[in-house]
Parts: structure tokens; sequence; C-alpha cells
């Protein structure tokens, strides 16, 4: 059985790098003392879309490299998501359903 991608592993690392680099602190911290500008899962879900978004432009111009990139982003933001509900004894859902 085929296990995962090294390579897409290593772009993943390479993103939290990055974003390490640009002073993102959160997944370092298990997200505490995070001031996110709206409801954790919110936020995170529109960045998702937006990495959706750059993937969906970087596979129109058939750039391969980006195309790996962009697809790795999405996977950082989605693994966020889950790691904020699964680990994180501080989050509240909320009740505006």
């Amino acid at each position: 059985m085929r296990g995962i991608s090294q390579s897409f592993l290593r772009k993943m690392k390479e993103g939290l790098e990055t974003g390490r680099r640009k002073g993102y602190k959160g997944w370092d911290q298990y997200w505490q003392g995070v001031n996110f500008p709206s409801d954790p899962l919110s936020f995170f879900l529109t960045r998702l879309h937006n990495e959706i978004d750059e993937l969906v432009i970087a596979i129109s111009n058939k750039n391969v490299p980006q195309i790996c990139n962009e697809a790795a982003d999405v996977a950082n933001f989605a693994m966020f998501i889950s790691d904020i509900v699964e680990n994180s004894d501080w989050y509240v859902w909320s009740n505006d359903d």
C-alpha cells in the first residue's frame, strides 16, 4: 500500500515554517494566546476557502510547483480546523445554530 507522500508532507512543513517566519505562532503554541479576529473555526474556514481559490488559480495556470504549494496550504488549514476541534479544551461551540 502506498504511504503518505513525503514530498507533500515536506511542502506542508515548509508552509508551517513560512508562517513561523511571518510571526504566526498559533500552531506551535496550541492556539493559546492567539487573538483571532473572529471565531477560530470561521476564521480558518475563510482562510481555507482563500487557499482553495489560490489552488484553483494555480491549476488553471498549469503551474505545477504552485499547485503543489497551494495544495499543501489547503491541507495545513484543514489540519488547523481539525486540531482546534479535536485537541483544544478551550474551544466553545457557538449556540447560534
